[in-house]
């Protein structure tokens, strides 16, 4: 009832954070989101002097505007990042969750060019530690990030440890930050889960690059929704995409896969490659090239709580 009203509301795709990702994953929702946990001493954030330029400035509650032109450009090199206004920012980041968070940004040329998303946890028992925790860590350039490390390092008299679990974009190896990688501990964490709602609209909402032409035959399979069950013809033309339900009884499909990895690929979450390893069946190798250009792979930057 729930993906019917999403679809007669013209919502084409649905993102939650799971209870359980078993439960979900039977009803067509994937795992699209790996949050990578780098936790580190903080003296070892040490940059050298980033210089004088610029500064730092608090953002509190109702100023998300200060900082919006950094976010929207920083989240250019993601997918599913969300729309903010500063009603949202202040509750759905600023003070979720009863958790108060902390923000500053780096300024330069008169405008923010950075900022950092944190808040502090208090330790407890014997060996009490505080640890700072970086939600979000948004930065143009070199010189803005080591402006953001260095002003996480100027907490290390308040920090036993600095937890970062912030989104970098696909160029970034924060590995490579470090003279020695064996002083950051790094986990990795399922985030949130997508499921195409309406197979449709979702896939005639994508723009493909210009030159990109040629036709598909897709057989998606789908747990719940019979409207998504069956064979659609995609024409990839002038960078956009039409798709129709195919019309004859037994077309032979050039792509077998189901909505769950459907919506993998669609986020950008899985290559195409990395799909067929698991649940995608390409039955025209030469149909292969036309689906990775229409689904690259990239990610993921979703960082409200709801």
């Amino acid at each position: 009832k729930l993906l019917g009203e999403l679809r007669d509301r013209r919502i084409y795709l649905s993102v939650l954070w799971p209870f359980s990702y078993p439960f979900y994953n039977k009803l067509g929702w994937s795992r699209s989101q790996d949050i990578i946990n780098y936790s580190m001493d903080p003296s070892i954030l040490k940059r050298e002097d980033p210089g004088n330029s610029g500064g730092f400035f608090r953002v509190n509650s109702g100023e998300y505007d200060l900082i919006e032109p950094a976010y929207l450009k920083y989240v250019e090199k993601f997918n599913l990042p969300l729309k903010r206004w500063n009603d949202w920012w202040d509750e759905h980041i600023m003070n979720h969750w009863r958790i108060n968070n902390y923000c500053y940004g780096w300024k330069d040329g008169g405008r923010a060019r950075g900022y950092v998303l944190y808040h502090i946890e208090e330790g407890s028992g014997e060996e009490w530690k505080r640890k700072m925790i970086v939600d979000e860590m948004v930065f143009e350039g070199r010189t803005s990030f080591s402006q953001l490390l260095s002003f996480l390092y100027s907490h290390s008299s308040q920090a036993h440890e600095i937890l970062i679990r912030a989104p970098f974009p696909e160029e970034m190896s924060f590995h490579h930050v470090f003279d020695d990688p064996r002083e950051v501990e790094v986990t990795v964490k399922p985030g949130v889960m997508t499921r195409i709602v309406d197979v449709k609209m979702a896939l005639e909402s994508l723009s493909p690059p210009e030159e990109l032409n040629g036709k598909l035959r897709i057989s998606l399979r789908d747990p719940v929704l019979d409207f998504n069950q069956g064979t659609f013809d995609l024409e990839v033309g002038g960078g956009e995409i039409v798709c129709t339900r195919a019309d004859n009884d037994n077309p032979r499909p050039d792509v077998e896969l189901d909505v769950n990895t459907l919506s993998q690929v669609y986020s950008g979450h899985l290559s195409i490659k990395q799909a067929s390893f698991l649940n995608l069946k390409v039955n025209d190798g030469d149909k292969a090239e036309i689906l990775e250009d229409v689904f690259p792979p990239a990610r993921v930057f979703f960082n409200e709580g709801f």
